[in-house]
């Protein structure tokens, strides 16, 4: 049986695709930062503990935390961990961060 493909509409009409895992994984962390449910300081847990907790691979969780470091979002460090950026670092202007 073949699969369907899927039309998907953002509310402006426009067609967009469904979000990779990796996708989904950003906006859910990228949604509970912009709303201040993780503060700004806070160190995220490390990825193997948050890839267990998704049950994801590694390499999603990796993915979706270069796209929030790409974003403003956050900031990685070797042996410090990945840390919450303050809000004046946040690419605000962003259509992701925006929408958050």
């Amino acid at each position: 049986m073949r699969m369907r493909r899927r039309n998907f509409h953002s509310s402006n009409g426009e067609r967009k695709r469904p979000l990779r895992l990796h996708g989904t994984i950003a906006r859910d962390i990228g949604v509970r930062i912009v709303g201040g449910r993780i503060t700004p300081g806070s160190v995220l847990e490390g990825e193997i503990e948050a890839s267990e907790r998704l049950k994801v691979s590694r390499t999603a969780y990796r993915e979706a935390v270069r796209i929030l470091a790409a974003k403003g979002l956050i900031e990685s460090r070797p042996k410090l961990g990945t840390r919450v950026s303050e809000p004046r670092r946040w690419h605000l202007l962003d259509p992701d961060v925006i929408s958050w």
